[in-house]
């Protein structure tokens, strides 16, 4: 009962997010999963977020602190997931690799905002089992999976030219019970 819960839980998220998608709301499925903490918890959240590598790192790159609130990367959820960046042999700054946060927590929970300028390469890797700066190439196939994936990521859903927004619409509709 408590997984159908957690699964129904983490739908529901997941539902909002879909609902919410817009210019307005690019962000929504990762602040969909913030939630509230108690003050002791976001003492321990703020001093772990600080001592990371990565936040000096990004404070030597821009000159300021990180916002612990982006409404690009839901940090307390990769705290409340055990979820740090990693080194980026990718990204590099002066020669060196830069830290890079995951898109998801190992558990699914989102952590990048739709927006998010990295957020396209889950879609990628998901698809690929490859990093996009590895050059996987893509059969006919996936590239259309890959293009469907992105224009749901990117696109506000219009139910007069989108065939597939009323298509989701109804799935949201029935997840939630509406009629």
């Amino acid at each position: 009962m408590a997984d159908l819960l957690n699964d129904r839980n983490m739908l529901r998220r997941v539902v909002n997010a879909l609902e919410n998608r817009g210019p307005s709301n690019r962000n929504a499925l990762a602040g969909a999963t913030k939630a509230t903490q108690s003050p002791d918890d976001e003492k321990r959240f703020q001093a772990w977020f600080q001592a990371l590598p990565w936040h000096q790192q990004f404070q030597q790159q821009f000159g300021e602190a990180p916002d612990a609130n982006s409404p690009d990367y839901n940090y307390r959820a990769a705290y409340r997931n055990g979820v740090t960046p990693t080194l980026y042999e990718y990204d590099k700054q002066g020669g060196q690799p830069t830290y890079h946060w995951p898109s998801v927590a190992p558990n699914g929970v989102p952590l990048k905002a739709i927006n998010h300028p990295t957020a396209w390469m889950e879609d990628y890797m998901r698809l690929t089992g490859r990093d996009p700066h590895e050059g996987a190439a893509l059969n006919p196939a996936q590239a259309q999976q890959l293009g469907k994936a992105l224009q749901m990521r990117y696109s506000q859903p219009n139910p007069t030219t989108d065939a597939g927004a009323l298509e989701r619409q109804m799935l949201i509709n029935s997840l939630l019970g509406k009629p």
